[in-house]
């Protein structure tokens, strides 16, 4: 009885020596940190192999993106006033052109940091500017609608008028983000608006002061 006790203590619950069964849990954990080791760096391999396709050239459009550089070094090399030139508005256009071709108007578009910002205030309810809605149409930028007692509406800009000049500089033809940047800004800011009414054909100076405007419902007007 007393060696079967003494061999019983020897013994794990397995029936094996206790070192060999040390040992074997320390190969059965190398194993596991081997493995998590090899998944972890697999992780880090896709997402660095991710990342680089998303900036990669697809396959099937090398010959699209060779159009569009050589339209790039183009414009960089002759146009007639370099200092005009500005990569990231190309950037931009060429990205917005690309999304504009999905005809998905409402749905899909392209907002440059400073609308973005603006969809964002909006989302909060508040932003910073004269409380109008505008679009371009054509080559024209023109006024949807103001905002319910806004800088806007109190000086009397209604859906319809053109925008003309904004602090003395023409915006006709150019892109509407540049025409927001150039219209938002701080409260208790001022801005000169030269505007346009098509259905009299009067043109006008109006001077406004930026507020911070609160958007409360949503009203509508018909555009002449």
């Amino acid at each position: 009885m007393v060696r079967e006790e003494v061999q019983k203590i020897e013994l794990n619950p397995t029936g094996h020596d206790r070192s060999q069964a040390v040992r074997v849990g320390a190969r059965e954990w190398s194993h596991r940190l081997f493995y998590v080791a090899v998944g972890l760096l697999a992780g880090i391999l896709t997402a660095c192999i991710w990342g680089f396709r998303l900036d990669a050239v697809p396959p099937g459009a090398a010959s699209e993106f060779r159009l569009m550089a050589e339209a790039w070094n183009t414009i960089q090399r002759v146009y007639v006033d370099p200092a005009a030139v500005r990569p990231t508005h190309l950037a931009w256009g060429a990205i917005s052109g690309m999304v504009d071709t999905l005809n998905d108007t409402g749905h899909s578009r392209f907002l440059t940091p400073d609308m973005r910002r603006m969809e964002q205030a909006v989302s909060r309810g508040t932003l910073e500017g004269i409380g109008a809605e505008i679009r371009s149409k054509g080559e024209q930028i023109t006024i949807v609608a103001p905002l319910d007692n806004s800088p806007a509406q109190q000086a009397g800009l209604r859906p319809g008028d053109v925008i003309l000049k904004i602090n003395g500089t023409v915006v006709s033809g150019l892109p509407l983000d540049e025409v927001v940047a150039r219209i938002v800004g701080r409260a208790n800011t001022p801005v000169t608006l030269n505007i346009l009414t098509p259905s009299t054909g009067d043109t006008r100076t109006v001077h406004l002061m930026r507020q911070r405007i609160a958007l409360h419902s949503v009203t509508w007007h018909r555009l002449p």
